[in-house]
């Protein structure tokens, strides 16, 4: 009606899971948005089901990742079939939803093992009948004979079955086109495909151009020194007089406290003699988020809607605590006094574009495509599992991470068997990896001189988090307390950087021995070769 199209209209966002919501809600609506977000592969359940099932035909044992693609499949069936009453794809296939708990019932196997020592309790193991899940949800896919194709033709094979091609093509083009880029490296298959995923793969966004028809959504952020025709702000409420989290505090003598800094949250300092130190970051966050409502206002050419949340009309005018009520206020007071909360005309003067919008990195560039984008709910995955892929040959530092990752979940030399089975069933490295990192932590944990940091009933403390003089979070790799002798234990793969290594532990004896005030000591543990190394 007032002669813009949806292509001049850009939705200012805060954050980009607010940015992926609001992306969802336009699709339901039948609106094409245009953003990053909306088409994230590593957020959708087509690329994770395709992602589950190579780590599933390279480890057929790990029962984790059926149901994976169970969640997967039961999120893309309930996607296709709502684009189906929406009319937005024609199918003559009628689908039905997928009832995950009957699913679970059906292809889950729960087996009672008998207590090992009298007393004891029983221990359940759980097993998932991932193949015959597949072969009845997805009767066409033959994903154990089509692993030996080519790595696009499998890819291809997979989106085709899962049903990702025919409903969510955009995610299956961006499978593909990341799988066409592997083909033509260096390292390619299941594992190259898998390491080139768990890396930036599953980062990667699949973006549309812009088009007369699509709605942009973006972040304040990645809005600075851009203009848009019409620009929609939406602003959260959000509480400025605390912050989140902590952040690290000095402590003077008036503290009466045996450190000179801690991390402490808003209501550990409100009211209290650090409360000037409390007052200062609440400053910065009222600053941080005055600046970004001033970014996203003068971003409009043409016209500028602003969408406030409000807890509530009658908010006390006096003591606004968040932006959306401090504009409020501040439009009251201009306008003398009257309500401003209807809204109205407040587009201020025509502006100029500042720049042109920078090009986008890591993503692949697509034209006329449809998302599918009404799957109600994403697929979310643990850290944990995300990075499982099988990788052949790991390099030097890989190698030393995983090392070091097994020494610090031993707290005493006891644990190490329940850490080496760990290690033999997971999937974080191949075989050969495998076999050398056991044989360095075992060289550790029989290392002379350094058994007695891996005795049983010492008092052992792992990964603690320190703060020390200078506000940093610093992180000893061990910390033992052995007959009124506290030791500083360091893991590190090689003795390149020594002077470096050296000063990192000094700098841990000092200040353990400020917090504790009794004698401690440090130490040097190397992985390649091993070796035990005083260094105070």
């Amino acid at each position: 009606k007032q002669g813009f199209e949806r292509g001049d209209i850009t939705i200012l966002v805060r954050t980009n899971r607010e940015g992926a919501l609001l992306a969802q809600e336009l699709l339901k609506e039948g609106i094409k948005p245009m953003t990053e977000e909306s088409l994230h592969l590593g957020r959708h359940p087509g690329p994770l089901a395709v992602v589950s099932l190579m780590r599933w035909l390279l480890r057929p044992d790990d029962h984790r990742q059926g149901a994976t693609i169970l969640q997967c499949a039961v999120a893309l069936r309930e996607g296709a079939i709502k684009l189906i009453e929406n009319n937005t794809i024609e199918s003559d296939v009628t689908l039905e939803s997928l009832d995950e708990a009957s699913c679970l019932d059906k292809y889950v196997n729960i087996i009672e093992k008998e207590p090992r020592k009298e007393g004891g309790n029983k221990r359940s193991y759980g097993s998932f009948k991932t193949e015959k899940m597949l072969k009845d949800l997805f009767p066409d896919l033959d994903a154990v004979a089509r692993s030996s194709e080519p790595l696009v033709g499998f890819v291809g094979h997979c989106c085709m079955s899962l049903g990702i091609t025919q409903f969510y093509p955009a995610y299956a083009e961006g499978m593909m086109e990341l799988a066409r880029e592997i083909s033509g490296s260096d390292e390619s298959g299941l594992h190259g495909f898998l390491r080139q995923w768990d890396g930036k793969g599953k980062d990667r966004s699949v973006v549309t151009g812009e088009s007369d028809d699509a709605v942009s959504i973006m972040t304040v952020h990645k809005a600075k020194g851009l203009a848009f025709k019409v620009t929609i702000v939406i602003l959260t409420a959000k509480d400025f007089t605390k912050f989140r989290g902590v952040i690290p505090v000095k402590l003077d003598d008036e503290s009466e406290m045996p450190v000179s800094a801690a991390m402490l949250g808003n209501y550990d300092m409100r009211d209290t003699y650090v409360e000037d130190q409390r007052v200062a970051e609440v400053n910065r966050v009222i600053l941080d988020q005055v600046n970004v409502a001033y970014v996203a206002f003068t971003r409009a050419i043409e016209r500028l809607d602003i969408i406030l949340e409000l807890e509530s009309d009658d908010f006390d005018r006096d003591e606004f605590k968040t932006v959306g009520e401090l504009i409020v206020k501040s439009l009251e007071v201009i306008s003398d006094g009257k309500p401003v909360l209807e809204g109205g005309d407040l587009t201020m003067n025509q502006g100029v574009a500042l720049v042109d919008a920078k090009p986008h990195d890591n993503i692949i560039e697509m034209q006329n495509i449809l998302t599918g984008e009404s799957v109600k709910h994403l697929v979310t995955i643990p850290q944990d599992e995300i990075s499982n892929a099988v990788h052949d040959g790991l390099n030097a530092r890989e190698l030393g991470t995983q090392v070091h990752s097994a020494l610090e979940k031993i707290k005493c030399i006891d644990d190490w068997e329940s850490v080496k089975t760990n290690l033999s069933t997971g999937l974080k490295m191949g075989v050969k990896d495998r076999d050398e990192v056991v044989k360095r932590v075992e060289g550790v944990l029989a290392l002379d001189d350094a058994t007695r940091f891996f005795r049983k009933g010492i008092h052992v403390e792992a990964e603690r988090d320190f703060v020390n003089t200078e506000g940093k979070v610093v992180r000893p790799d061990r910390i033992v307390r052995e007959g009124g002798v506290w030791h500083v234990i360091d893991y590190k793969s090689s003795e390149s950087g020594n002077k470096k290594h050296v000063r990192q532990v000094e700098d841990y004896v000092s200040m353990l021995e400020e917090i504790e005030g009794q004698e401690v000591k440090g130490w040097i543990i190397y992985t390649d070769p091993i070796k035990l190394v005083p260094v105070l």
